[in-house]
C-alpha cells in the first residue's frame, strides 16, 4: 500500500471544503440579493411559507448560515453590502484569507 506522508507543507495546500462551501454560499447570496424581485430565486429567498411546521426544533435556514458567516467577518448588514457588486467582491476576497471562516 502507498501511504501519503503528511508534512506541514502538504497540509497547507489541502483544500478546505467547508470554507469553500461557505464562500460559494456567500457568492450566491450576493448574486440573488442583486436580482430583480420578480425572479424565482429572489422570491424564494425572501418569501415565507404558509402552514404549520412540524414538531421539535426548527431546521436551520440557508439565510441564517449566510448571516452567521457574515457576522464572523464583521459585516452587519450583508444585504446592503451585496447591493454594491465591487464592494461585495472585495469583501469575499478578504473572506478567503480570514482564518475564522
Amino acid at each position: 500500500m502507498d501511504f501519503r506522508k503528511l508534512t506541514p507543507a502538504s497540509i497547507q495546500y489541502e483544500p478546505n471544503v467547508v470554507k469553500t462551501i461557505k464562500l460559494l454560499r456567500m457568492e450566491w447570496a450576493g448574486h440573488v440579493q442583486r436580482m430583480e424581485g420578480t425572479r424565482a430565486p429572489k422570491r424564494l429567498m425572501e418569501g415565507t411559507l404558509e402552514g404549520r411546521r412540524s414538531r421539535g426544533r426548527p431546521r436551520g435556514r440557508w439565510s441564517d448560515g449566510v448571516e452567521r458567516d457574515m457576522r464572523v467577518l464583521g459585516v452587519r448588514s450583508w444585504k446592503e453590502a451585496a447591493s454594491d457588486r465591487l464592494k461585495w467582491g472585495n469583501m469575499l476576497d478578504q473572506a478567503k484569507a480570514h482564518p475564522g471562516l
